[in-house]
Protein backbone atom coordinates (compact mmCIF):
# COMPACT_ATOMS: atom_id res chain seq x y z
CA UNK A 1 0.00 0.00 0.00
CA UNK A 2 1.39 3.42 -0.94
CA UNK A 3 0.11 6.90 -0.27
CA UNK A 4 1.76 10.02 -1.66
CA UNK A 5 4.78 7.88 -2.64
CA UNK A 6 5.36 6.87 1.00
CA UNK A 7 5.43 3.15 1.79
CA UNK A 8 2.95 2.04 4.43
CA UNK A 9 4.50 0.93 7.71
CA UNK A 10 2.88 -0.81 10.64
CA UNK A 11 2.94 0.50 14.18
CA UNK A 12 5.48 -2.19 15.02
CA UNK A 13 7.78 -1.07 12.21
CA UNK A 14 7.45 2.57 13.24
CA UNK A 15 8.16 1.71 16.86
CA UNK A 16 11.28 -0.23 15.85
CA UNK A 17 12.47 2.76 13.85
CA UNK A 18 11.87 5.03 16.80
CA UNK A 19 13.96 2.74 19.01
CA UNK A 20 16.76 2.79 16.43
CA UNK A 21 16.65 6.59 16.19
CA UNK A 22 16.69 7.21 19.94
CA UNK A 23 19.84 8.92 21.27
CA UNK A 24 20.48 7.95 24.91
CA UNK A 25 21.43 10.77 27.26
CA UNK A 26 21.66 8.82 30.53
CA UNK A 27 22.97 5.55 31.91
CA UNK A 28 19.94 3.45 31.04
CA UNK A 29 17.01 3.71 28.64
CA UNK A 30 13.80 1.90 29.59
CA UNK A 31 10.94 1.42 27.13
CA UNK A 32 7.31 1.13 28.19
CA UNK A 33 4.56 -0.15 25.90
CA UNK A 34 1.07 -1.59 25.90
CA UNK A 35 0.16 -5.12 24.86
CA UNK A 36 -0.07 -4.17 21.17
CA UNK A 37 3.74 -3.84 21.11
CA UNK A 38 4.54 -6.91 23.22
CA UNK A 39 6.23 -8.90 20.48
CA UNK A 40 9.54 -10.38 19.37
CA UNK A 41 10.44 -7.53 16.98
CA UNK A 42 10.19 -4.79 19.60
CA UNK A 43 12.07 -6.79 22.23
CA UNK A 44 14.86 -7.61 19.78
CA UNK A 45 15.28 -3.93 18.85
CA UNK A 46 15.61 -3.08 22.55
CA UNK A 47 18.21 -5.80 23.04
CA UNK A 48 20.18 -4.59 20.04
CA UNK A 49 20.60 -1.23 21.78
CA UNK A 50 20.95 -2.60 25.34
CA UNK A 51 17.68 -0.93 26.34
CA UNK A 52 15.50 -2.40 29.08
CA UNK A 53 11.73 -2.66 28.79
CA UNK A 54 8.37 -3.03 30.56
CA UNK A 55 5.26 -4.04 28.64
CA UNK A 56 1.64 -4.90 29.14
CA UNK A 57 0.88 -8.48 28.14
CA UNK A 58 -2.50 -9.98 27.25
CA UNK A 59 -4.18 -12.34 29.67
CA UNK A 60 -4.39 -15.13 27.06
CA UNK A 61 -0.63 -15.09 26.35
CA UNK A 62 1.06 -18.46 26.89
CA UNK A 63 3.95 -18.64 29.36
CA UNK A 64 5.96 -21.45 30.90
CA UNK A 65 6.24 -21.42 34.67
CA UNK A 66 8.10 -24.12 36.60
CA UNK A 67 8.22 -26.21 33.40
CA UNK A 68 4.44 -26.12 32.96
CA UNK A 69 2.43 -24.36 30.26
CA UNK A 70 -0.17 -21.75 31.31
CA UNK A 71 -2.02 -18.85 29.82
CA UNK A 72 -1.72 -15.90 32.15
CA UNK A 73 -5.26 -16.27 33.52
CA UNK A 74 -4.45 -19.85 34.52
CA UNK A 75 -1.19 -18.71 36.09
CA UNK A 76 -3.09 -16.07 38.06
CA UNK A 77 -5.51 -18.71 39.37
CA UNK A 78 -2.59 -20.92 40.44
CA UNK A 79 -0.72 -18.14 42.21
CA UNK A 80 -3.87 -16.94 43.96
CA UNK A 81 -4.60 -20.50 45.15
CA UNK A 82 -1.03 -20.67 46.51
CA UNK A 83 -1.59 -17.37 48.35
CA UNK A 84 1.37 -15.78 46.60
CA UNK A 85 0.00 -12.21 46.46
CA UNK A 86 1.37 -9.54 48.77
CA UNK A 87 0.37 -5.92 49.42
CA UNK A 88 3.00 -3.52 48.16
CA UNK A 89 2.81 0.12 49.32
CA UNK A 90 4.15 2.73 46.91
CA UNK A 91 3.68 6.41 47.76
CA UNK A 92 0.85 5.58 50.16
CA UNK A 93 -1.08 3.38 47.70
CA UNK A 94 -1.66 -0.37 48.22
CA UNK A 95 -1.10 -2.77 45.31
CA UNK A 96 -1.98 -6.49 45.69
CA UNK A 97 0.78 -8.01 43.58
CA UNK A 98 2.55 -11.22 42.70
CA UNK A 99 5.86 -11.38 40.83
CA UNK A 100 7.32 -14.50 39.21
CA UNK A 101 9.84 -15.32 36.52
CA UNK A 102 8.48 -17.16 33.49
CA UNK A 103 9.42 -18.01 29.91
CA UNK A 104 7.60 -16.41 26.98
CA UNK A 105 8.09 -17.92 23.53
CA UNK A 106 10.28 -15.80 21.21
CA UNK A 107 10.96 -13.37 24.06
CA UNK A 108 12.77 -15.44 26.68
CA UNK A 109 12.79 -15.38 30.47
CA UNK A 110 10.84 -12.41 31.78
CA UNK A 111 9.53 -11.01 35.00
CA UNK A 112 5.73 -11.37 35.11
CA UNK A 113 3.93 -9.07 37.49
CA UNK A 114 0.24 -9.55 38.25
CA UNK A 115 -1.69 -6.74 39.89
CA UNK A 116 -5.25 -7.03 41.22
CA UNK A 117 -7.03 -3.69 41.34
CA UNK A 118 -8.60 -3.10 44.72
CA UNK A 119 -12.38 -2.71 44.62
CA UNK A 120 -12.92 -3.89 41.06
CA UNK A 121 -10.72 -7.03 41.24
CA UNK A 122 -9.61 -6.35 37.67
CA UNK A 123 -6.38 -8.21 36.91
CA UNK A 124 -3.52 -6.48 35.10
CA UNK A 125 -0.49 -8.27 33.66
CA UNK A 126 2.94 -6.79 33.02
CA UNK A 127 6.16 -8.37 31.86
CA UNK A 128 9.71 -7.08 31.66
CA UNK A 129 13.35 -8.02 31.26
CA UNK A 130 14.04 -6.27 34.59
CA UNK A 131 14.09 -9.63 36.36
CA UNK A 132 16.63 -8.43 38.93
CA UNK A 133 14.26 -5.88 40.52
CA UNK A 134 12.35 -6.41 43.73
CA UNK A 135 8.55 -6.13 43.66
CA UNK A 136 8.73 -2.64 45.19
CA UNK A 137 11.36 -1.43 42.71
CA UNK A 138 9.45 -2.80 39.74
CA UNK A 139 6.09 -1.35 40.76
CA UNK A 140 7.62 2.06 41.34
CA UNK A 141 9.23 1.97 37.91
CA UNK A 142 6.11 0.65 36.16
CA UNK A 143 4.05 3.49 37.64
CA UNK A 144 6.15 5.97 35.68
CA UNK A 145 4.06 5.09 32.65
CA UNK A 146 1.07 6.66 34.43
CA UNK A 147 3.03 9.91 34.58
CA UNK A 148 3.79 9.72 30.86
CA UNK A 149 0.15 9.05 29.99
CA UNK A 150 -0.95 11.98 32.15
CA UNK A 151 1.38 14.23 30.16
CA UNK A 152 -0.18 12.81 26.99
CA UNK A 153 -3.69 13.66 28.23
CA UNK A 154 -2.64 17.20 29.11
CA UNK A 155 -1.11 17.71 25.67
CA UNK A 156 -4.30 16.45 23.99
CA UNK A 157 -6.32 18.83 26.18
CA UNK A 158 -4.34 21.68 24.63
CA UNK A 159 -5.76 20.78 21.24
CA UNK A 160 -3.40 18.17 19.86
CA UNK A 161 -5.33 15.33 18.24
CA UNK A 162 -4.70 11.77 17.16
CA UNK A 163 -2.72 11.28 13.98
CA UNK A 164 -2.04 8.39 11.63
CA UNK A 165 1.33 8.38 9.99
CA UNK A 166 3.08 6.42 7.27
CA UNK A 167 6.77 6.84 8.08
CA UNK A 168 9.12 7.42 10.99
CA UNK A 169 9.71 11.05 9.97
CA UNK A 170 6.00 11.74 10.34
CA UNK A 171 5.95 9.83 13.61
CA UNK A 172 8.64 12.09 15.03
CA UNK A 173 6.46 15.14 14.37
CA UNK A 174 3.73 13.67 16.55
CA UNK A 175 5.81 12.61 19.53
CA UNK A 176 5.20 14.84 22.52
CA UNK A 177 7.96 15.41 25.10
CA UNK A 178 7.15 16.07 28.75
CA UNK A 179 8.90 16.18 32.11
CA UNK A 180 8.10 13.56 34.75
CA UNK A 181 10.94 13.73 37.23
CA UNK A 182 13.16 11.60 35.00
CA UNK A 183 14.60 12.49 31.61
CA UNK A 184 12.16 13.66 28.90
CA UNK A 185 9.69 10.81 28.40
CA UNK A 186 8.32 10.38 24.89
CA UNK A 187 4.89 9.03 24.07
CA UNK A 188 3.33 8.14 20.72
CA UNK A 189 -0.07 9.76 20.34
CA UNK A 190 -1.42 6.76 18.44
CA UNK A 191 -0.72 4.14 21.12
CA UNK A 192 0.93 3.65 24.48
CA UNK A 193 4.55 3.32 23.43
CA UNK A 194 6.92 5.35 25.56
CA UNK A 195 10.58 5.68 26.28
CA UNK A 196 12.80 7.68 28.52
CA UNK A 197 16.35 7.86 29.78
CA UNK A 198 16.61 7.12 33.46
CA UNK A 199 19.53 7.26 35.82
CA UNK A 200 19.85 3.75 37.27
CA UNK A 201 21.59 3.46 40.62
CA UNK A 202 24.21 0.79 41.09
CA UNK A 203 22.00 -1.37 43.31
CA UNK A 204 19.49 -1.94 40.48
Amino acid sequence: MRRKNIAFKTKIQLACEKIDEHKPIAKQTIMHWDSWYMCKDIVERCRAHNYRWIGDIKSNRIVFYQNERFNLCELYDLLRAEDRFVDVVVEGEFYPICKVNAYVSEVGVVLVLINVEAGTWDVHFLCSDLVELTVFEFVKMALMRCVIEEVHKQVKALGFGEYKFQCSEAALIHVHPGMSGVRAPLHFTSAAFALWNKEISSNY
